[in-house]
Parts: structure tokens; sequence; C-alpha cells
């Protein structure tokens, strides 16, 4: 839903006003940040303990409350940083963007609950409304309003939705279990904590993913940096089909489970992702129809790179969700280190191909560091299990 949102946008925008909508909604990804962190570390102790679900159901809410208030705080804070240097037109969209963090942050403890008690029938019904009104809010934001503030106020709506719809299912899975006494400071305290050092390695992997659009909004002219958001439409769309993978292997690995489970995760993120390459070299017509048409034709030659990069950030992020899991802390530097290369190749690129290069082949350096970095577990299942 997220993809034929996306290029419905493309199609009726063009590459210069795609542009803005693309940095928009990579930063919608980054502000996200916050909120799958607090989903990483409620996940990851209920996957440990689950007859703990109704006490760390209240931690969880009131935790996401405040985290999301922290953010979109931050995100206002930000507003003339944002707009001089992605060269947006009205402050509105940062402001937008503020609001989207607050829900963001809810739904994360949503869905951390019902990963974490491994209710994937609610987690899929809670993703399967995120993608549907997503999309059907956005267009109709493109409909009536127009432009990138349209289209991304729409996405918002969408997501506020979901949080409705989030809310009743964790409630449900929450309401089970003994009662307990309102959380206290050092409960919530003691989530956050935990929360951030996630948040630390998610942030690097989604700066990281997104860093292409921003420095290509930032450093090329309005027509270039639309094509390279085109062919990112498709790497996106790579990357994210086989997160179910680390979605539901997450659990597993956080209590320790098969001690090689995650390389063989990793095998059948990187095979989707090789007959998505395959399937666009052989018929990049259809792959060039599905990034936006004709007037994206430049990036035809270059759209099965942009499918190998998704597929080896889909590898990286299963990696990444590992070392989540398990406790790998140095992930996080290794992660910032690529993410530093990343920026250095993109403001010294001239051209948007040049950019892909760079950023594809300090990728699959990355993907090889962290295979070694998670080769062997650090720690035994039952320091896995241990409550912070």
């Amino acid at each position: 839903m997220s993809y034929v949102f996306t290029l419905v946008a493309a199609r009726r925008m063009g590459p210069a006003e795609y542009g803005v909508l693309a940095a928009m909604m990579s930063l919608f990804l980054i502000v996200n940040v916050a909120a799958m962190g607090l989903q990483t570390a409620a996940a990851r102790r209920l996957a440990v303990a689950p007859e703990r679900v109704r006490a760390m159901g209240r931690i969880v809410g009131w935790s996401a409350a405040g985290t999301g208030l922290a953010v979109a705080l931050a995100c206002v804070a930000a507003t003339p940083l944002l707009v001089s240097s992605l060269r947006l037109d009205s402050p509105a969209l940062v402001l937008i963007l503020a609001c989207a963090a607050l829900l963001l942050a809810l739904m994360g403890g949503q869905l951390g609950v019902l990963q974490g008690t491994e209710h994937w029938h609610s987690f899929a019904m809670v993703y399967v409304v995120f993608g549907v009104t997503r999309l059907l809010c956005g267009w109709l934001g493109l409909a009536l309003v127009g432009g990138a503030t349209g289209a991304f106020g729409g996405v918002v709506l969408g997501t506020a939705l979901t949080v409705l719809a989030g809310s009743v299912a964790a409630r449900a899975r929450a309401s089970h279990g003994p009662d307990s006494h309102p959380p206290s400071r050092r409960a919530i305290r003691s989530l956050l904590v935990e929360s951030g050092h996630a948040m630390t390695l998610l942030f690097a992997f989604f700066a990281l993913s997104s860093a292409d659009v921003l420095l290509a909004r930032a450093t090329l002219d309005a027509h270039d940096a639309g094509l390279y958001a085109a062919g990112q439409i498709l790497a996106k769309s790579v990357l994210f089909l086989p997160s179910f993978v680390s979605v539901v292997a997450f659990p597993r690995l956080a209590r320790g489970g098969r001690r090689k489970l995650h390389l063989a995760g990793l095998a059948v993120v990187l095979g989707i992702g090789l007959v998505v390459v395959l399937g666009t070299v052989a018929f990049p017509g259809l792959a060039l129809t599905l990034v936006g048409g004709a007037s994206y034709a430049q990036t035809g030659q270059s759209l099965w790179e942009f499918a190998a990069l998704g597929a080896v950030l889909a590898g990286i992020q299963l990696l990444v969700t590992t070392a989540l899991a398990r406790r790998h802390t140095r992930a996080a530097w290794v992660v910032w280190v690529a993410l530093a290369f990343i920026a250095a190749a993109g403001l010294a690129s001239d051209t948007w191909t040049a950019l892909l290069h760079w950023v594809l082949a300090i990728d699959v350096l990355l993907l090889l560091a962290l295979v070694a970095l998670t080769w062997r577990d650090r720690f035994t299942a039952g320091e896995l299990s241990e409550q912070p």
C-alpha cells in the first residue's frame, strides 16, 4: 500500500515536486525511529516474560506518550533548519511531521505489545490498516489540497486512524494477566533507557536508508533529486518486502533460540531481493512503469541497481534486528561509520548516478561487517532473558 501511494504521488506530481514529498517521507521514517525503539524494547521484554503483559502494557503506554511528545517538540524546534536545508515551501510540512512523531510513538507502543506476545493476527491487522489508510488518506489529501502538503497531511491522518485501531487491539491483549498498580517512575525509566539504546541503532539504520534521498535533495537540482527519489521507490519496496522475516524472528532471537537463526533469515531476505533484481533486469519497462513511468525514463538503466540497494538494506535490517535482540552493542558504531561515509560521498557527488554507486558500495561493505559482528552470540539465552 505504501508503494502504491508513492507511485500515485510520483505520477501526479512529477520529479521536482515529488522530491519534496520524498524528503518528507524520509523524515517520517527517521522520526519513526523513536517509536521503533520503544516497540523493540517492549517486544523483547514481553517475549521473555509474557506473564507481565498487563503491567508492561501500562508502562509502555506512559512511555509512548512521553516519547512522542519529546520528539514532536524536537521537530518544532528544528523547523527553521529543515525548511531552509530541504528548501521546503512551507513550515506547515514540519508541523505536520511533529504530529506524525506523536502518533507514531503511540503506534510503536501498541505494536510492541502485540509483537512481544506474538499475536500476529492483530499485529498484521494494524499494519494493514496503516497501509490502507495511508493510501486512501494520502490520495485524498493529494486530490483535495494538492502538492506535498496535501499528500503528506493525508499520510499523517491515516496514521491517526491506525492509532485508533491499534489501541483497541493492544488494549485487548494487555488486559490479560494479573492486575498491577500504576507504573512507577523507575519502571518507566528502565523501559526508556532500553528504548534509548535501541533508538541509537535504529536511528543509525533509518538515517542510513534515508540519507541519500535527503542528500540528493540538498545537493542536486530539483529534477535530478526527483529522479533519484523515484528510483528509491523501488529500493524501499525491496527493503520492506521481506520485513516480515525480521518481525517474526525477533521474539525467538530475544529468547536465545537457534544460534544461527539470523543467518537463515538473512538467506531468505537476500533471496527475495535477488528475485526482484533479476525481474528488474528481465523486465526493465515494467520496472520503469512501477516507479512513475515515462517522466522518470532516465532512471531506466539503473533500476536494477536500486533494486539491489533495497535488497542489501533489507539484509542490513535483519542483522540490525539481530543486534537488538542479542545486544550486539558495537553494531551501532559500525552503522554510524557507514552513515558518515555516505554523507561524505553524497556531498562529493555531482550526479544522481554517482550518488547511487557510492551508496550501494558502502552498504554492501556494511552488510559484510554486520555479518562478521553477529557471527557469534555474545550472550547466553539466560542472559538475554534478564530484565534490565
